[in-house]
């Protein structure tokens, strides 16, 4: 009865922390960086901590350039330059929200419920999803091709180009932009044998980068 009286009373504790502690990710890197809540939860319960960033995270939109000039873009009428290669955390409420690019072409997006960390892409460049799987089981994935200055590069990712890339959850991508894959990741289960597929999101230049140690993996 003790035992269940003290965690009843550090559950309470935790989400009245919670309910004042802002997320922690950086307002100009996608970093993933998670605030004191969250990883005192990952150290024990590592999927309940998922659900908390998700919520800690609703609604943020990382409008990323990852080109070497600047863009110049217009959101719901407020205009945003971004320099060469930078980030901007924005925030983008569920509904419709209206993109003018530079061009003057305009694009109607749709902001879901329940999303976190997406990427707003005015530039329309491409970006990667490089899958990597955790577990003792193999499960088969499917590879893609595609080539880039003429050269051929093959694995399992997904690729987009969309002006607005929809994270909710951990889906298409567990591991940002700015973030770098883990060798290991926690799993809180009595099952001997699991698996997991994490993805991790590249912009074009860092995907080229680190193509060869993926796909040496």
């Amino acid at each position: 009865m003790k035992k269940l009286l003290s965690l009843l009373i550090i559950i309470a504790a935790l989400i009245g922390i919670a309910a004042v502690q802002p997320s922690a990710t950086d307002n100009n890197t996608d970093d993933g960086k998670r605030n004191f809540v969250v990883s005192l939860v990952a150290k024990y319960f590592p999927f309940e901590a998922e659900d908390l960033v998700a919520w800690y995270d609703k609604n943020i939109v990382y409008a990323d350039n990852p080109t070497d000039t600047a863009v110049t873009f217009k959101l719901d009428e407020k205009e945003i330059t971004l320099a060469a290669h930078q980030t901007q955390k924005l925030m983008l409420e569920p509904g419709q929200h209206r993109l003018e690019l530079s061009d003057g072409k305009v694009i109607e997006l749709t902001q879901k419920e329940g999303t976190n960390r997406s990427i707003l892409n005015p530039t329309a460049s491409p970006y990667f999803f490089w899958k990597t799987v955790y577990g003792s089981v193999s499960l088969p994935i499917e590879y893609k091709t595609v080539t880039i200055a003429g050269k051929p590069y093959e694995g399992p990712f997904e690729v987009s180009n969309e002006y607005l890339i929809t994270r909710i959850g951990n889906q298409p991508w567990r591991f940002g932009l700015d973030e770098s894959i883990p060798d290991t990741i926690a799993v809180n289960n009595d099952r001997n044998t699991y698996t997991l597929i994490f993805s991790k999101a590249y912009r074009l230049p860092d995907f080229i980068n680190a193509y060869p140690m993926l796909s040496a993996q």
